[in-house]
């Protein structure tokens, strides 16, 4: 590791190595990036790319802080299930960053492998929540850039089944040793207490960022108590 930069090694420590140690040491995460809101913590769950630290960034820049990006530990707290704080950055292209980022956001590069970017809500992070919230919603993020969607302008959601949720969370997990069967077994009994206690839904995003103050306001729409 000699000569690699500073950067790079607190990325792969804060990106790829806890999650896994988490794992092994008996506390699961999801591969999802989460914010609060006036209603509760809201996660973003899907592959890479789909733009889950993009969403984030958009509801930082209008007031909701960033509670994890990339790795999201899920405990059991009061009898409710809770969000616990991980960092308060997020790591962005670019043209994220031209688009979304407030002058007064700390920057930093992710690593030299890569031209990401890690921004910090530098207000944001001096009142970073120090204990679990409760997790109100994950969504699964679909990014629309197919050509079957381009009439699509507008944010959809939907709610996802139990089942099918249960399968597109368990793609978000980390696991150190998957042959380890113990760990398996509470990993899984993990995902069945989230889906049947914490609302799964679809969440299907145009692929433009003019589109985000629309996204913002659907989703808290949708997580907003009933009357």
């Amino acid at each position: 590791m000699c000569g690699t930069s500073i950067d790079t090694l607190r990325h792969l420590l804060l990106d790829h190595v806890l999650p896994l140690v988490l794992n092994l040491r008996g506390r699961d995460a999801l591969h999802a990036t989460a914010v609060v809101t006036p209603h509760g913590v809201c996660a973003f769950a899907g592959m890479a790319g789909t733009g889950k630290s993009t969403l984030a960034a958009s509801f930082a820049l209008a007031g909701c802080p960033v509670l994890s990006d990339n790795c999201l530990v899920i405990e059991e707290q009061g009898g409710r299930l809770a969000a616990v704080p991980a960092y308060p950055g997020l790591r962005l292209w670019n043209d994220t960053c031209a688009a979304l980022a407030p002058r007064t956001a700390a920057r930093s590069r992710v690593a030299h492998y890569t031209d990401k970017q890690r921004l910090v809500w530098q207000e944001q992070a001096t009142n970073f929540p120090l204990t679990p919230l409760p997790l109100r919603r994950i969504y699964l993020v679909t990014r629309l850039t197919d050509e079957a969607w381009t009439d699509l302008v507008t944010p959809c959601i939907e709610l996802c089944p139990q089942r099918q949720a249960f399968m597109a969370l368990l793609e978000q997990t980390f696991r150190l040793d998957v042959t380890d069967a113990a760990m398996l077994v509470r990993q899984l009994h993990w995902l069945e207490r989230i889906v049947t206690r914490i609302p799964v839904h679809r969440l299907y995003i145009p692929n433009d960022f003019a589109a985000l103050p629309a996204v913002r306001a659907t989703v808290l729409a949708d997580c907003a108590p009933r009357a």
